[in-house]
């Protein structure tokens, strides 16, 4: 339970960090959660993925498998666009997210970020 409120701690941080002028990048967002988590590697999900910025910023540790999910066809086009152009093919996959369930075993993903 701490981890997850140290986690939620961090993103509130990052959150607010615009607001004074120091805007984090995807690769500071995803060192912190890491850093916060303990976690070394494993399989690492990002859903909400988006433009696949932070889920590539996640991959290239190269010490996790990350898969993203999304509901929005569009953002699905341009995230898988985005992890061929950064050579992350294999390291992350993105997926469109069907009917609202996750696509995993329990206890399968290490590290879920929601977005």
């Amino acid at each position: 339970m701490k981890k997850y409120i140290l986690l939620t701690s961090i993103w509130i941080l990052f959150w607010l960090a615009p607001i004074k002028g120091q805007e984090p990048t995807e690769q500071s967002l995803v060192s912190a959660f890491l850093k916060a988590s303990g976690l070394k590697a494993g399989l690492g999900v990002h859903l909400g993925c988006g433009d696949g910025k932070f889920t590539a910023a996640l991959a290239r540790g190269k010490n996790f498998l990350v898969h993203g999910l999304t509901i929005d066809q569009t953002s699905l086009e341009k995230a898988r666009q985005y992890l061929q152009e950064q050579k992350l093919d294999g390291q992350a996959s993105v997926d469109r997210l069907q009917d609202n369930s996750l696509p995993y075993v329990d206890n399968l993903v290490n590290l879920m970020i929601v977005d």
